[in-house]
């Protein structure tokens, strides 16, 4: 993982999940597909809220600057506020 998605998952600790797919694996041509992805590194935030009979977005794609305080501030809304930081976590990576 880069280290600047690094620097981001740790700023957004316990208040956003992130996961970082690596376009060499045998399943990021159907994710580009299914999250509209056309160029790589992308950063898009997921809405879980968002429904099919919603008019919110179900991801939004940064087109930014790969430079973290942009990207900082690309997801804050999307990230829990600092008071309701969930509890720690910790997900295994499939290899």
């Amino acid at each position: 993982m880069p280290p600047i998605y690094k620097a981001l998952a740790t700023h957004f600790r316990n208040r956003i999940r992130f996961a970082f797919v690596n376009i060499e694996g045998s399943s990021s041509e159907d994710l580009a597909k299914d999250f509209e992805v056309e160029k790589w590194p992308t950063l898009l935030v997921q809405n879980q809220f968002a429904t099919p009979d919603s008019d919110g977005d179900k991801h939004h794609v940064f087109d930014g600057k790969m430079k973290l305080p942009e990207m900082i501030e690309f997801v804050a809304p999307f990230a829990l506020a600092e008071d309701q930081k969930k509890e720690e976590r910790v997900i295994q990576s499939k290899s």
